[in-house]
């Protein structure tokens, strides 16, 4: 019994020292908190009295600026710097080693493969050609070629050919310096026949020579798939096979090229090429088209 007495007497010994501790620890934060009291620092100056000043730093020592010299040319007068770059250095976890190879494959990128090589451009001739006339002003009987039956028309100055949708809209013969005429000699001439024709399909209208070609405004492109079909095409006409599309956006006779158009109906992706022709059109070499032994001397009837 005497224990139990004394540890209770000790844990209140405990608590009136903690009480104790509490009280002095309040007295001291109030006053340190409340104003006009005394607060001294270690010296025994009032620290609310002190009075304090911010000095400036002075710098006592000037330091010169460094100047930097000229590089001496290390490659000739116009070689001032070398620049080294590393090379990249590739690790290869199968063989555990380094090297400057990377040690996956280079791929290289895939050209889009056409199916359609340009074999040629030429340019389409009007479907009727003046091939011959005869007769005299006034009575002239012109002879012209259907190129889509190979068959001859006659038909006279002001005529209409209602089954060939051709309307015949004048005709005259002119008197033209020979071709064959050189410089410093007598020169020669031809009779020349030269016929306006509407094409009443389109309402355009050609000047057509018994002597040249007469051609459309818009040339055409051969071409020849992969299988060896030939194909055949305008400009902003198109070909398909299977699910590719090809398309004809320009052709130029000039430089004898086509700008081709590769698509797909599936996935909607575009790929455009420009091919050329090795060929090369010259329209003197058709200048004869029309000259038939068979047919009168223009002019003759």
């Amino acid at each position: 019994m005497k224990d139990l007495a004394l540890i209770r007497d000790m844990r209140q010994g405990e608590k009136i020292a903690f009480i104790a501790a509490s009280v002095l620890f309040l007295v001291v934060f109030a006053w340190v908190l409340l104003p006009g009291g005394s607060h001294e620092s270690p010296d025994g100056v009032a620290l609310d009295e002190a009075s304090f000043e911010v000095e400036s730093v002075r710098n006592e020592t000037s330091i010169a600026p460094i100047e930097w010299g000229n590089p001496s040319p290390q490659g000739g007068p116009n070689w001032i710097f070398d620049i080294f770059t590393p090379p990249v250095i590739y690790y290869d976890e199968a063989t555990r080693t380094f090297t400057v190879t990377p040690p996956y494959p280079v791929v290289e990128p895939v050209e889009d493969i056409f199916d359609l090589e340009l074999v040629d451009i030429v340019p389409v001739p009007f479907r009727f050609q003046l091939v011959s006339y005869a007769g005299s002003k006034g009575n002239y009987l012109l002879t012209l070629e259907n190129l889509d039956s190979g068959q001859d028309v006659f038909c006279g100055p002001h005529d209409v050919l209602t089954d060939h949708g051709l309307k015949v809209i004048d005709f005259v013969e002119i008197r033209e310096v020979a071709a064959s005429t050189q410089v410093g000699t007598t020169e020669a001439f031809d009779f020349v026949g030269k016929l306006v024709v509407e094409d009443q399909r389109t309402g355009d209208q050609y000047a057509l020579r018994h002597n040249k070609i007469t051609y459309l405004e818009d040339p055409v492109a051969h071409f020849v798939t992969t299988s060896g079909e030939a194909v055949r095409l305008a400009e902003g006409e198109s070909w398909r096979s299977g699910s590719t599309i090809y398309t004809v956006n320009r052709i130029d006779l000039n430089s004898h090229s086509v700008a081709l158009e590769k698509s797909s109906s599936d996935v909607g992706d575009r790929v455009a090429k420009i091919l050329h022709s090795s060929k090369s059109f010259n329209s003197s070499d058709l200048s004869n088209r029309n000259t038939r032994e068979s047919d009168p001397p223009p002019g003759a009837f």
